[in-house]
């Protein structure tokens, strides 16, 4: 019997706002990498997205949908490479992911991780829809929804599908064991053995759907990082930063600031940072949180304890990981910098939740 797994968030969004949601650098800065060791300059890729190769190196900027589908026309167009999409979606890693990669990392399962990335397509800046699916003794991730431009529908379903394997193996810690690979394209320009030894098994084209085959017991495997009360904390952050970018046309500025830090606190923990990332001066954005009665700082403050303690709460997480997710070059810096917040140490506040002393545990 064929069954899908169902999730609770509603991303759906006009294509024409989705277009204008905004995304990191990061993808764009692989493609500018792997075509600059073609010997392609990141000017000619990024010719006409209104990115220059100065905001590359800054982690702090935030660009669109319609950005990024630019640079992509641009690399299809200049690199001669057909496994390009295989190529981007391999270097795509669940730790690149913010708040979410780090959820995905600490769901229960394998099954439960990727439902959470179907309920949030959006934080995780994603072009589709995608659905978990049980088949009797297989299970699958269909890739579906696709409604951007069509001339990158192979490229970008081929970063896709790349990203799920490189991620599943960040999860599981070992090769995910896929059994087949279907796509609803024509057959591909990259050949099959590169699809081989890429993923491990038979690919097939013309299929009714995109999706990835596996073992339905793998479903239940646990992740390496796994941490159920964590993953359970982390859920209504993620659903409204989920509602946040469904609803980014329409926020306030205190909302836009809360979600950029939770994204990526220590790239945006400095209000030049923010304000660049939304396109105003640093008074400006100043005098607007002072509008809607919010405090820069405060919000700093508050998004950095929040998932300090989070992360805390994984033991499998050492105490220096925590400080560096966080921007802070060493453990006493962050130690110091928790402290003056939270009123305790972090090893103490680690300490306290695993012997279950603390209250409400």
């Amino acid at each position: 019997m064929e069954h899908a797994m169902n999730g609770s968030m509603d991303s759906t969004l006009d294509p024409v706002d989705e277009i204008q949601t905004p995304v990191s650098l990061h993808t764009v800065s692989i493609v500018v990498d792997l075509l600059g060791e073609a010997g392609i300059a990141a000017e000619a890729v990024l010719r006409g997205a209104d990115i220059s190769v100065q905001q590359l190196e800054n982690d702090e900027v935030s660009i669109t949908y319609a950005q990024e589908l630019a640079v992509l026309e641009n690399a299809r167009r200049l690199s001669r490479d057909p496994a390009l999409g295989l190529k981007i979606g391999q270097a795509i890693h669940v730790s690149i992911g913010g708040v979410r990669g780090y959820a995905m990392q600490c769901a229960p399962t394998f099954g439960e991780a990727w439902q959470f990335a179907c309920d949030h397509p959006l934080t995780g800046e994603s072009y589709f829809r995608m659905r978990v699916e049980e088949h009797g003794d297989l299970a699958s991730i269909v890739v579906d929804g696709y409604r951007f431009n069509e001339n990158l529908r192979q490229l970008n379903t081929e970063i896709c599908v790349a990203a799920i394997r490189t991620e599943s193996e960040d999860m599981l810690g070992y090769p995910a064991p896929f059994t087949k690979i279907e796509f609803s394209l024509p057959k591909s320009k990259v050949p099959k053995r590169t699809f081989k030894k890429m993923f491990g098994c038979p690919v097939e084209f013309n299929a009714p759907h995109t999706r990835i085959i596996f073992p339905a017991w793998l479903l239940m495997s646990k992740l390496r990082f796994s941490n159920r009360a964590v993953f359970r904390q982390l859920l209504p952050r993620c659903n409204q930063l989920e509602w946040q970018l469904a609803n980014h046309t329409k926020q306030s500025i205190t909302a836009r600031v809360t979600q950029l830090l939770y994204r990526s606190w220590a790239r945006y923990r400095s209000l030049n940072a923010v304000a660049d990332a939304l396109g105003m001066n640093a008074r400006t954005l100043q005098r607007r949180l002072e509008i809607e009665g919010a405090n820069f700082n405060a919000l700093v403050k508050s998004v950095m304890i929040d998932l300090a303690k989070n992360f805390l709460q994984n033991p499998a997480i050492a105490l220096f990981d925590v400080a560096e997710k966080l921007g802070y070059f060493d453990v006493a810096t962050f130690s110091r910098a928790f402290a003056r917040i939270s009123g305790e140490k972090p090893g103490a506040y680690r300490k306290m939740l695993l012997s279950g002393q603390r209250e409400g545990l």
